[in-house]
């Protein structure tokens, strides 16, 4: 297949845009795009738009500032017969479409969706120039799903968890589905949260996210917490979503 360029930044520009893609936001809103081929049972690639939002538990507008944008990168067969399992990359453009330059690379190699015990999902992270920023995993648990950040050294960072006992699992328009962010000693910093997003969720398939970031994160830190919420929507509503 033709794999289309990607435009790459100079070191100098990544350095940049770690710095300011996220602009300092403590919170961005996650909104998956509609895509006409899903209306036909025909998995589409996953595009994504990132906007600022307000740190407030009850802001859920996404119309602030668009900071990012996300495209999938896979192959077509694996997206029809692999579905939410298939491997693919995910590409974070600093800016409004994916002629900006890439910011973040995440890479997930093919897993078992659901609650396996082995081959399970893990994202590997790298910056715009290709350099690897750390990895999250999703390992096996029979109670609560849950994530585990790492950076580029090995050194776990963060961890991410939520309970599968929650309204918004299993009546989207009753709820929302919350996953805490944990630092280091077990202590929550932040969340990600999964909003129900009316119409757009029933009826076209579409995902939206909410970030609250924790505090005093470095930029490297922020895009390991930001892939983190790629990989619960591709590992958790996903897996939903094409159940449908």
């Amino acid at each position: 297949p033709v794999v289309q360029a990607t435009p790459v930044m100079a070191p100098q520009q990544v350095q940049m845009y770690r710095l300011d893609a996220f602009q300092g936001s403590m919170a961005v809103i996650v909104k998956q795009e509609f895509a006409v081929l899903e209306l036909f049972g025909v998995e589409a690639k996953n595009r994504y738009r990132v906007h600022q939002s307000d740190a407030h538990p009850d802001a859920r507008r996404s119309d602030g500032q668009q900071l990012l944008y996300v495209r999938e990168q896979s192959e077509c067969a694996e997206r029809i017969c692999c579905g939410p399992n298939r491997e693919l990359t995910l590409f974070a453009h600093a800016g409004y479409d994916q002629n900006s330059p890439v910011f973040i690379q995440m890479h997930k190699p093919f897993h078992l969706a659901g609650n396996f015990p082995c081959c399970r999902p893990v994202l590997h992270i790298s910056d715009g120039a290709n350099m690897p920023l750390g990895r999250v995993e999703d390992p096996f648990s029979c109670c609560q799903m849950d994530q585990k950040i790492f950076d580029h050294t090995n050194q776990f960072r963060y961890g991410v968890a939520g309970t599968i006992c929650q309204l918004g699992l299993c009546c989207p328009c009753l709820g929302d589905v919350v996953f805490n962010i944990t630092n280091q000693a077990g202590e929550p910093v932040g969340e990600i949260r999964k909003m129900f997003d009316g119409c757009g969720e029933l009826m076209l398939h579409t995902n939206k996210f909410k970030i609250t970031f924790p505090n005093m994160l470095t930029a490297e830190d922020r895009a390991l917490v930001f892939s983190s919420a790629m990989l619960i929507d591709l590992q958790y509503f996903e897996v939903s979503k094409n159940n449908q």
